[in-house]
């Protein structure tokens, strides 16, 4: 048999297993769509950062933090003729989110709007959907995450629990006749 053929046979066979994440006390889960750009945020107190990034590559990946209180610190953006942008930190409390310990944190999908004034000059506004459609997909991609209490970061912070069951399908077994074959129904 041809040396290629067994290699090839081994390296589509091999099956694919979810990565497992075994949290610290004090971190927490990150879950952000921020679609091209890359979005930083800073804890308050101690200015730890950390950074989501955009692209097709880091679409459904989660970040891994240290739990805390977080604003939005910068963006990065994908357009080569604009610089990152860059925010103080803020003195009112409704733009900090909490992200809890041992919780798997949902920030919402954040997303900018642009309208070019002139060359290198434009209206920036920024929105943050919150949406299951995307909750589905992320926990399809990492299944551990479904391990975790899901909580919905809001401004002011707030935080509300929601059950992964209320977000994901109830999967069901039914028998499909012989030979005996078990089916998943979603």
């Amino acid at each position: 048999m041809n040396k290629f053929y067994i290699l090839a046979l081994l390296l589509f066979s091999t099956v694919s297993v979810a990565r497992e994440v075994d949290l610290l006390a004090s971190q927490a889960i990150v879950i952000a769509g921020v679609g091209s750009h890359s979005f930083t945020f800073e804890e308050i107190s101690t200015g730890e950062t950390f950074t989501i990034k955009g692209g097709m590559k880091y679409k459904y990946k989660p970040t891994i933090v240290t739990a805390g209180k977080y604003y939005l610190k910068s963006i990065d953006l994908i357009f080569t003729n604009f610089e990152e942008l860059n925010y103080d930190k803020p003195e009112d409390d409704e733009l900090f989110f909490n992200i809890g310990a041992g919780n798997a944190t949902y920030i919402g999908d954040w997303l900018i709007d642009t309208e070019v004034r002139e060359v290198g000059k434009a209206n920036w506004e920024i929105e943050r959907d919150f949406s299951y459609k995307y909750l589905k997909k992320v926990s399809k991609r990492n299944g551990y995450l479904t391990r975790y209490p899901l909580t919905i970061a809001n401004e002011q912070g707030k935080a509300i629990s929601i059950s992964w069951k209320e977000i994901l399908p109830v999967c069901k077994l039914r028998f499909a006749g012989p030979p005996v074959l078990w089916r998943y129904i979603y």
